[in-house]
């Protein structure tokens, strides 16, 4: 939950920061994001085959109320494995920047990771459903709300991507015909923005961060309720 919304944020909205800067031969953006997609690859598949150890002959076991999630919660949990794997292949296949069909491969690699990104948070919500599973309802509804912060904070990045190109676009021309003022103007409004971006991330880290978290623990209560037993 939380390693994907980063790793899609640092690549959609950071690739204008620390530009002249680079982390083993690359763009710092592009390793944090790497390193953000990789930990979710990881767990994904570790999670993966954890679930299907531990639910070995559950649906014998699933009540009445469970059939709805039945046949759709493992085939979008394999779908989403399915996808975590894809993307980063793709990246092999890859072609330069200045590629006309680059922006084929960026379609295609952000289709993939956003539709992976949103069966995963709907084969969580079908998961915490199942009766087996014993996570309280709440789970669920904490999945909702960082749903909600989610879609907030990408529609808070839209709005401080579109002042900031507005601005940008404005003060360019201005500095075509002006003094040395309206440029120094110009790039302390190019560092608000900056900082205002780096202001949202922290934000998000943190929210969607408690948010997975409180999940987290109410999983891990439920399997220490089970243990007791």
């Amino acid at each position: 939950m939380i390693f994907s919304s980063v790793g899609m944020t640092i690549a959609r909205y950071f690739k204008s920061e620390w530009s002249d800067k680079n982390i083993l031969g690359q763009k710092i953006w592009f390793q944090v994001h790497r390193a953000c997609m990789v930990m979710v690859l990881a767990l994904t598949v570790i999670s993966f085959f954890i679930i299907n150890l531990s639910a070995e002959g559950y649906r014998d076991n699933l009540e009445a109320s469970d059939r709805k999630h039945l046949n759709s919660h493992p085939i979008l949990g394999i779908i989403v494995l399915i996808l975590t794997c894809i993307n980063p292949i793709m990246t092999f296949f890859r072609c330069s920047p200045d590629d006309e069909r680059r922006k084929f491969f960026n379609w295609a690699h952000f289709g993939v990771g956003v539709s992976s990104q949103i069966l995963a948070v709907i084969t969580i919500i079908f998961g915490l459903q199942l009766t087996k599973a014993g996570v309280k309802i709440e789970a669920t509804y904490v999945v909702y709300v960082y749903i909600a912060a989610f879609v907030m904070f990408e529609v808070v990045y839209e709005i401080v991507k579109m002042r900031e190109r507005g601005q940008v676009e404005g003060s360019t021309y201005e500095m075509d015909i002006v003094d040395e003022d309206k440029k120094s103007q110009a790039s302390n409004r190019s560092q608000m923005f900056s900082r205002l971006r780096f202001l949202l991330l922290i934000s998000q880290l943190v929210v969607l961060g408690i948010l997975t978290l409180t999940v987290i623990v109410y999983i891990l209560l439920d399997i220490g309720a089970k243990g007791g037993h």
